[in-house]
C-alpha cells in the first residue's frame, strides 16, 4: 500500500527550502560532532547543552548490558513478581509508557505499570489492583530529588514495611530498584543503599531522550523484550541519520 503523502505545492516549497538549509549548515554532522554552535554562541548554554547529548551514543553504549538486564528481568520473575510499578515523571516515565502500550499483550514478562500523577485516585488505584509482595517498584528519577516521585517512594516504602517489617530495612528495600544518574541515588534518594539494584545512567542524556537508557530498556527486561534487535536498529538509524542530505530520515 502506497503511504506517500503530497503537500500542497506553497507548503512544499517551504519543506524543500528549510531541508536545503538543514544541508547547507550541515545540522545533521554537527550535531554528531556534539558542535553546540549549531544552537548557541552562549558559552554558558553551549556547555549545558553539551552535557546534554549522550543520547547519540545510547544504542552502542548499553549494548554491552543487554545480559545483565535480561538475566535482571528473569531473576524477578523467577522469584515470583508479576507487577512492576514504575515512579516516575515526565523523562523518566515516558519511555516505560510507550512500551506497555506498544506491547500491552505481552504474557512472558511482568505486567509493567506508569505511576506518573500524585492524583489520590491515581495512587489508590495501584494499591486497590497490585499485590504488594508481588509487585517490584521502580523509582525512576534522574536528578533523584523530583518531588514527586520521592512522595511515592514515601508512600510505597511506608506499605513495604508494614508488610514486611521495618527491620532490617533490606527486607522491605528487597521490592525496590532505582533509575538515576551517577551521585544522585543513594545521596539523595531515601533508603537507596537498601535496594536490591541501582541503575546509573550516564548523567549527559536528558531525561526525554532517555528511553535507549536504563529509563526504557529496564522495563523492557521486565516485559521480556529482546533487547538485542531493539539496541541493532537503533544503531542502524543513527548510523543512516549522520549524512547531510536531503535523504536523511
Amino acid at each position: 500500500m502506497d503511504t506517500t503523502l503530497k503537500l500542497p505545492a506553497a507548503l512544499q516549497g517551504s519543506v524543500d527550502e528549510a531541508i536545503a538549509g538543514a544541508v547547507g549548515d550541515r545540522w545533521a554532522s554537527r550535531i554528531w560532532a556534539r558542535d553546540t554552535s549549531l544552537w548557541t554562541d552562549d558559552d554558558g548554554v553551549a556547555a549545558e547543552i553539551a552535557q546534554r547529548l549522550g543520547w547519540l551514543d545510547a544504542p552502542t553504549f548499553f549494548q554491552d548490558e543487554v545480559a545483565e538486564l535480561t538475566a535482571f528481568g528473569a531473576e524477578i520473575a523467577r522469584e515470583g513478581y508479576t507487577d512492576a510499578l514504575v515512579c516516575g515523571m515526565g523523562g523518566s516515565s515516558l519511555a516505560p509508557e510507550v512500551l506497555t502500550k506498544t506491547y500491552p499483550d505481552s504474557d512472558k514478562g511482568l505486567n509493567v505499570h506508569i505511576l506518573d500523577s500524585t492524583d489520590p485516585a491515581a495512587v489508590a488505584a495501584y494499591e486497590e489492583t497490585l499485590d504488594p509482595a508481588r509487585t517490584l517498584r521502580i523509582i525512576a528519577t534522574k536528578s533523584g530529588s523530583t518531588t514527586e516521585t520521592l512522595a511515592f517512594l514515601a508512600h510505597e516504602w511506608e506499605r513495604e514495611e508494614h508488610r514486611v517489617g521495618r527491620f532490617p530495612h533490606s527486607k522491605a528495600g528487597n521490592s525496590f530498584v532505582s533509575i538515576s544518574d551517577p551521585g544522585s541515588a543513594l545521596e539523595t534518594i531515601p533508603h537507596a543503599n537498601y535496594f536490591r539494584e541501582t541503575f546509573l545512567n550516564p548523567a549527559d542524556v536528558g531525561g526525554r531522550y532517555s528511553a535507549l537508557t536504563y529509563v526504557g530498556l529496564v522495563p523492557a527486561a521486565l516485559l521480556w523484550l529482546d533487547l538485542d534487535p531493539l539496541l541493532e536498529d537503533a544503531r542502524i538509524m543513527a548510523d543512516t541519520t549522520r549524512a547531510d542530505s536531503g535523504d536523511n530520515p
